[in-house]
Parts: structure tokens; C-alpha cells; sequence
């Protein structure tokens, strides 16, 4: 797993030139593979590994499509710019999540984000991440934020399973209720209600929103108009679900209300 998320690898694929990125993308098959390999053989799983790695491998080459895509569009979510600018940081978190994303696919086709997120922590794959988001220059407390997010978006995979709004609002109605949103989310009581941070809230849904951007580039590499309407259904639900936020006053029981639980 190092070889692929370690700092050196990273800025490979984020800052390196073409022919750098091309190389690292050959280099890294073979550690992705064992390292799925090695998932299945703990788990006693019976996966396929190469059809597994076979999508690692086309999101970790959309990588550098990502950056290019967020400079060609204006009407981006404000999470994008930071990938336009090639910032390390978000970028890392990126890479970082799809090498793990679909480790429990090899023992759990079905329901493998769960999975996917328990191994995390059982096997200490998180501290590995977090080894490296500091090497790329996160202060510690920025380091565990980022770790729980890569949890959370590991677990809650597909966001809405689809394209219709309702859906993601449901997906997101269930999320807030788990330990890690709420974590995230800097769930709090005062004067008897609940509330949750806003700038958290929108860090969530713009992540959650760019992940599905970011599949649709890896899995539709030339197909410039879907992604052209997965990128304008994205911005429009993350703002929709920004502006519910907001209408909440950033209490958790109006935002349950409100994303019609």
C-alpha cells in the first residue's frame, strides 16, 4: 500500500510530467495487485483481483483528467478549484482513498464499502494514510480529519446510487445519523438542540459530489458529454444540499426534516 499512497508516489501522479505519470501508473500495478491479493488472502475471499485492480487502475489514471477537467469548467464546486490548482492535499486524499475504495470487493462483492471501510482500522491501513497526508504537509489535527473523511467516503460509496436529487438526500438523511458523520459534522448540544458545522457540512457534499464526477471520468474517459451532465447535476446537488443546510439554521433536527426523513 506505501508504494502507492506514500508522498513520493503522489506527487508523481499529481505534479509529475506526462511521461513521470505514465511510468508510476506501470510501476504501481504490481504492488496493487499484491496488496489485493494479500486483502483476499486474510479475508479467505474469492474475488477476482484483476477485475478489481482493472478500476483502481482507471481512477488513479483519471487523476490528472481531474485537474485538467476542474481548469476547463468555471461553474465548479469550490472543492474543484483546489484541484484545478493541483493542491497536493486534496489530490493525496483522492489517490489515497481510491488505492483502499474497493480493498473488500475481493471478499464482499456485494456491500464491499462496508467492508472496505472496517479494514481501515483492523488492519492499521488508516495509519498508513495518515503517515502520508503528513508527509505531504498536513499538521497532525488536519491529518486526522482527513483520515475520517477518507473513512466516510469509503463506506458511503454511489452517492444517491444514482442521479435523481431524493436519492442523495436520502443517502445523506441515513449518514448523519452514523458516528463518523456526526464526527466529521462536529456534531454538538447547546441550549438544548443539536447542531453541526457548516463548513464541515459543505466539505462533506462537495467531496461526496466530486467522487461521483471523479468515477464518471474514470469509467467514461471519452464520453465528454456524460460528464458534462454528471458535472452539472453534481453542482446542482451540493448546492441544493448546501441551501438545505442553511435552511436547517445548522440544526441537525431541521436538517433531518428538511432532507425528508
Amino acid at each position: 500500500m506505501r508504494q502507492i499512497v506514500d508522498p513520493q508516489p503522489v506527487l508523481r501522479l499529481v505534479k509529475g510530467t506526462q511521461e513521470e505519470r505514465e511510468a508510476l501508473l506501470v510501476e504501481v500495478k504490481d504492488p496493487l495487485r499484491r496488496m489485493i491479493s494479500e486483502a483476499g488472502r486474510l479475508a479467505h475471499g474469492k474475488g477476482d483481483v484483476e477485475t478489481i485492480a482493472l478500476k483502481i487502475d482507471a481512477l488513479l489514471a483519471a487523476v490528472p483528467r481531474l485537474s485538467a477537467l476542474a481548469e476547463s469548467f468555471s461553474k465548479m464546486l469550490p472543492l474543484a478549484q483546489e484541484i484545478a490548482a493541483r493542491d497536493e492535499r486534496s489530490l493525496g486524499i483522492l489517490v489515497m482513498w481510491t488505492a483502499v475504495h474497493r480493498l473488500g470487493e475481493v471478499a464482499a462483492p456485494e456491500g464491499f464499502s462496508i467492508l472496505s471501510r472496517t479494514w481501515l482500522d483492523e488492519w492499521m491501513l488508516i495509519k498508513v494514510i495518515g503517515e502520508s497526508l503528513r508527509g505531504l504537509g498536513c499538521p497532525e489535527g488536519e491529518a486526522r480529519r482527513h483520515q475520517l473523511l477518507i473513512k466516510i467516503l469509503t463506506e458511503h460509496q454511489g452517492f444517491g446510487d444514482g442521479r435523481k436529487e431524493h436519492a442523495c438526500r436520502v443517502q445523506l438523511a441515513r449518514m448523519i445519523k452514523t458516528d463518523d458523520v456526526q464526527q466529521y459534522l462536529g456534531f454538538n448540544v447547546f441550549e438544548g438542540a443539536t447542531w453541526f458545522n457548516r463548513e464541515s457540512f459543505e466539505s462533506l457534499v462537495e467531496w461526496m459530489g466530486l467522487i461521483n464526477i471523479f468515477k464518471t471520468l474514470a469509467d467514461y474517459p471519452d464520453d465528454m458529454s456524460r460528464i458534462k451532465e454528471m458535472l452539472k447535476h453534481c453542482h446542482s446537488t451540493v448546492r441544493s444540499l448546501i441551501e438545505t443546510a442553511a435552511a436547517s439554521d445548522y440544526k441537525v433536527e431541521g436538517l433531518s426534516r428538511l432532507l425528508g426523513e
